[in-house]
């Protein structure tokens, strides 16, 4: 599979580099690898298959695909005393009403997620999914 906008990223300290591979068509990392400093030494110089500390690969079912997101509005109802029973009732809500094979966010701490309209509290998500 060839990936037209392949991206990689790497960051090294004094003590370990990380190496993230990722498709931004399909906006997720799908890689990662971490190696000691003297590992990262060892591959540049040409050392072939150098033991690393760990590889992770993850995402593999959305490599190749385009991301396509949308804002889901859940109605809530009334207001909430505690903003821990907000959240908690605007999490369960969500899960209810996102759409089968979209996946959400859950992530209510961001500027307007919660508004009031004719008198009904809303609150708002991003959902995704891969084509």
């Amino acid at each position: 599979m060839k990936i037209n906008d392949g991206r990689i990223t790497i960051l090294a300290s004094e003590k370990e580099v990380t190496i993230e591979l990722r498709d931004s068509e399909a906006s997720i990392i799908f890689a990662k690898i971490t190696m000691t400093a003297e590992q990262f030494t060892h591959a540049l110089s040409r050392v072939a298959n150098k033991k690393v500390e760990s590889m992770e690969v993850f995402n593999l079912d959305k490599v190749g695909k385009k991301m396509v997101y949308r804002i889901l509005k859940v109605n809530l109802g009334k207001k909430y005393r505690r903003y821990e029973d907000l959240i908690k009732h605007a999490t369960k809500k969500a899960m209810e009403q996102t759409p089968k094979g979209w996946e959400n966010d859950l992530y209510f701490n961001h500027q307007n997620c919660f508004i009031k309209e004719n008198d009904c509290y809303y609150a708002m998500t991003t959902i995704r999914k891969w084509e």
